[in-house]
């Protein structure tokens, strides 16, 4: 039967592993951020929303698909607001399309415009 002493001891040199390891595999000056799930989704500019509007157009798959993509038309306000009123009522459209042709189909149609 193990000693008071010797079960403290194991116990404290399972701690110092845990604690070195945490503390090597840590955020160094060298290590970058990953980008949250939130800025991952984000479109900016045209060509960025034209290719992720050619994406969908290409598979139908809306739902998260389209995460980001109304704040990336409200962008292109202030560089041309005729077409990203255009874009923001084909968005509505599209967000509320039912199956996949008609997403390929909208989607494919507000790509076009850009």
């Amino acid at each position: 039967m193990k000693t008071l002493f010797e079960l403290r001891s194991i116990l404290s040199l399972m701690l110092l592993s845990i604690a070195g390891v945490s503390a090597v595999s840590g955020c160094g000056p060298g290590s970058s951020p990953t980008p949250s799930t939130e800025q991952s989704l984000k479109v900016s500019g045209k060509e960025e929303l034209k290719k992720r509007l050619t994406s969908v157009g290409e598979s139908g798959n809306g739902g998260s698909g389209l995460a980001g993509m109304r704040e990336a038309i409200e962008a292109l306000r202030g560089s041309d607001a005729a077409l990203a009123d255009q874009l923001i009522k084909d968005f509505g459209q599209l967000e509320q399309a039912d199956g996949a042709e008609q997403i390929k189909a909208l989607a494919q149609q507000m790509a076009a415009k850009l």
